[in-house]
């Protein structure tokens, strides 16, 4: 084979990159001046604390068309590795011709296996590239639930809901950090003595963030303790009501994987 024209699928990731690089610092400039400020609810008796969401601003829905963005040059990148590949190949390049994302084998096969000649979504692809394709194919993880957790089925979900469905709606939650719950005065006059938390849960007012029971010394003579609580909010973009939240860690994640398999593409090219 002569060697193909990567060159277009590295500008799509590259555009998806810069698409997702201004987001996140849109992102972060709008969460440092909209301050989530939880509040706090105390059984006096127990000293139990319990932090639920306050008042929460609208989110900007225009974060979730440049989702759209974002996720468009990663799924359009595979197809234009297809492209090429079949270029490549000696062969022309039809409608017909697309990276194929399965779940269950039974689609891989329905796909590009026993399709009509000419219909499959790899006709005219070396067979070589073909078997490295269907190497990554989700439903090579093991059961149908996690190979729809993959990264590449989460961005085929992702990349219909754009096309056909709907604008992505943006959903704020509780990051990977746990909060921290801070004390005035702290040790050795108060203490938490035990704290739950809600790790991952949406930001939706009254929604309950955490619970934690104070220990206050009993020769302590300050009359009282200020509590709060601080913690990190991430943003995620949903394709639908019944689908997982995609975070911007995830989408990072998924264009230096996809950057990656395409790498793997240039010995074959």
């Amino acid at each position: 084979m002569s060697g193909a024209n990567l060159d277009g699928v590295h500008l799509k990731l590259d555009r998806a990159k810069e698409h997702w690089d201004a987001l996140n610092r849109e992102i972060r400039s709008y969460l440092d001046n909209h301050t989530i400020v939880p509040t706090a609810t105390c059984e006096p008796l127990q000293r139990l604390y319990i932090f639920r969401v306050g008042k929460v601003q609208p989110l900007p829905a225009r974060w979730g068309i440049i989702v759209g963005d974002i996720v468009h040059n990663i799924r359009s990148a595979l197809d234009h590795l297809v492209t090429q590949l079949v270029i490549v190949n000696g062969q022309t390049p039809d409608r017909n011709h697309a990276f194929p994302v399965c779940v269950k084998s039974s689609d891989w096969r329905r796909q590009v296996e026993d399709a009509k000649p000419g219909k499959s979504a790899l006709h005219g692809v070396a067979p070589a590239a073909v078997s490295l394709i269907e190497s990554i194919q989700p439903f090579h993880i093991g059961a149908q639930r996690d190979a729809e957790r993959s990264t590449l089925a989460g961005l085929q979900r992702l990349s219909n809901a754009d096309k056909h469905r709907l604008v992505h709606s943006v959903r704020t939650f509780i990051g990977d950090h746990e909060p921290q719950i801070v004390l005035d005065p702290g040790p050795p006059i108060a203490e938490v003595a035990w704290a739950k938390y809600n790790p991952g849960a949406e930001i939706i007012e009254g929604a309950e963030i955490a619970r934690a029971q104070l220990h206050v010394h009993r020769m302590a003579i300050t009359p009282g303790v200020a509590v709060s609580l601080k913690m990190r909010i991430d943003v995620g973009f949903q394709g639908g009501a019944d689908e997982p939240l995609a975070s911007m860690k995830y989408l990072d994640h998924t264009i230096d994987q996809v950057r990656a398999f395409v790498s793997r593409f240039a010995i074959l090219c």
